[in-house]
Parts: C-alpha cells; sequence; structure tokens
C-alpha cells in the first residue's frame, strides 16, 4: 500500500512523510522505503576543502541527520538527539544566507548553504529534535555577513577530529514503524497519539511501540574515514554478554527493547518487562546509561 500503509503525518511528531523525487530513484532507491521529512539538495559551506564549498544532498529522517554526495555516498550521519544549537539567517532568501547545526563536541559543526528552503530543514531538526528528547531546540536567528568571518568568529568547527569515526546508522524502515504503531493499538486499544499526559510507564510503552521498535540503531554500522565498516548489529546481546545476563536477551527483544530504550528505563520499568531480579534490573540500566551518556562499548 502507498507509504506502507501509514498515514500522511508521522503521529509522533506531526511531519509530514516525503518521498524520494523520482530523478533521484535510481541512486537512493532504498530510502524510498525508508522514513524521511526532508530530501533536498544545498551547499555544505567547506566541507571537503575548508574554502570551496560543496553541493550535496541533505536528508532528514526520524533518527538522523544524512550528508550524501549527489552519487549516493554518505558523509555524515548525525544523531538528531546529539545536536546542540541551530543557527539560521533572519533572511533565509538574502543572498549567501547560511545556518549552522551544532553537534557535541565528538562531532564536527555543519554549515548549510544554497537552499532555499534552509529554514525548513532548520525546523524540521528542530521538531524531530522535540519528538525525541521531550524538549525544545530553539533556532538562533543571528547569521549573517560573509560566512568565513562567521564560522571564525564563532569558533564553528568544520574539521573533524583526528581519528574521527562516523557511526552510519541506517534509517528507520516505514515497514517497521507501521508494524511499530500497529502493536500499540493492539496493546493499548487505541492509535498512538503524542498528545495528552501520560505516566512515566505509558511513556515508556509509547517509546517502545511507537519509537524503539521502529529505531534504525539496530542496522546501525561503525564507518571509518576510510570506509570500511564494522557491523555492530547487536549492541543489546553484546551489553547483556558483558553482564552475564544474556538469558534476558530473548525476553527483551521480544518486546522490542534495545539498549537506546534501556536507556530511559529505571529499574522498576525493566521489571515490568519481565526482568525480575532488582540486582540484574539495577546492572542492566546502569550500563545502558552508562553506554548512552559517555559511548561506552557494548
Amino acid at each position: 500500500p502507498l507509504n506502507f500503509g501509514l498515514p500522511t503525518e508521522d503521529p509522533r511528531n506531526g511531519l509530514s512523510f516525503v518521498t524520494v523525487p523520482l530523478e533521484h530513484l535510481n541512486k537512493f532507491a532504498l530510502l524510498e522505503k525508508a522514513i524521511l521529512y526532508y530530501f533536498g539538495f544545498a551547499t555544505m559551506h567547506g566541507y571537503e576543502h575548508h574554502t570551496a564549498p560543496q553541493e550535496h544532498i541533505i536528508m532528514v529522517g526520524d533518527r538522523n541527520l544524512y550528508i550524501f554526495r549527489p552519487n549516493a555516498d554518505v558523509l555524515r550521519c548525525v544523531p538528531i538527539d546529539s545536536i546542540t544549537g541551530l543557527k539560521g539567517p533572519q533572511d533565509a532568501t538574502a543572498q549567501g544566507a547560511f545556518g549552522v547545526v551544532k553537534v557535541q563536541p565528538t562531532e564536527h559543526d555543519i554549515v548549510i548553504k544554497a537552499t532555499a528552503d534552509l529554514t525548513k530543514v532548520l525546523q524540521i531538526i528542530a521538531d524531530v529534535y522535540k519528538g525525541l528528547k521531550s524538549t525544545s531546540l530553539a533556532i538562533e536567528f543571528e547569521t549573517s555577513g560573509p560566512v568565513d568571518a562567521y564560522v571564525e568568529a564563532k569558533d564553528i568547527k568544520l574539521k573533524p577530529l583526528e581519528g574521527y569515526k562516523m557511526k552510519a546508522m541506517s534509517p528507520t524502515p516505514k515497514s517497521k514503524l507501521k508494524i511499530a504503531l500497529d502493536l500499540y493499538q493492539q496493546q493499548h486499544g487505541s492509535t498512538y497519539s503524542r498528545g495528552g499526559k501520560r505516566t512515566k510507564a505509558e511513556k515508556v510503552a509509547a517509546v517502545q511501540a511507537a519509537g524503539a521498535a521502529a529505531a534504525g540503531g539496530s542496522l546501525s554500522q561503525e564507518v571509518t574515514a576510510g570506509g570500511a565498516t564494522d557491523n555492530i548489529d547487536d549492541s543489546l546481546s553484546r551489553l547483556l554478554a558483558r553482564l552475564r545476563l544474556s538469558q534476558y536477551g530473548p525476553v527483551l527483544r521480544n518486546q522490542h527493547v534495545d539498549v537506546e530504550l534501556l536507556s530511559c528505563m529505571d529499574a522498576a520499568d525493566l521489571n515490568n518487562f519481565g526482568i525480575k531480579d532488582p540486582k540484574h534490573c539495577e546492572a542492566i540500566v546502569s550500563a545502558a546509561a552508562d553506554h548512552e551518556l559517555n559511548g561506552t562499548p557494548v
């Protein structure tokens, strides 16, 4: 069915789904099956050569901001919940207008130019961020003047740190979100809605059914600067194995629980998911939280 049976808008954040333009389907056919809120061209200032703007494709999904070369090579995959600031121009139509995506210190920042959709792109990123973090990320409309001068004055970091490795995570398939939403409806007797006040247990259930079950984290790969990849398909299994608690793997996976979801639970939540030993619950949620906050390998 059209859009895999999903509505025209994502019920988790109210954003409209978009499709890959026909003229780009030959190179981006797989993305037609993925959750996308934006797909378009823009110039990325100083991206591969510090003084030479480069044209790339920007794609915004439900978890990540992607930058591709026109030939579909992935240049950046930035988790949207790792973004720390959005800066845009007061007049996005002005010549030389640009926007900035600030990210955590382990990543390097992004400067976007030459797109009529600049404000739209920044707003979509802000809306996805709010859906993921349940807190707002305001766009500061302050960028102006020559972009090089702004980058230097505001200490925008465009060069990757030495030894930088990009973690490239596959976008969430639409089919997976459809399954998650159907599961939520079966479990709760109503369609998923982002509105209304819910208890913490209900929020965890909502995240599980409408978010974590659709997450692309289980499809993620570590991509080095040289293009080599190391599959990190099952971080949950590795986390449990490190704790010598692998017996809980089937229980958690059958309920669509992954490390990302574990990181927003406490021991009482985990008990509700079938792990009854309090010490085991504490060990698992502590390890998951440590992984989320500090990037501890699992």
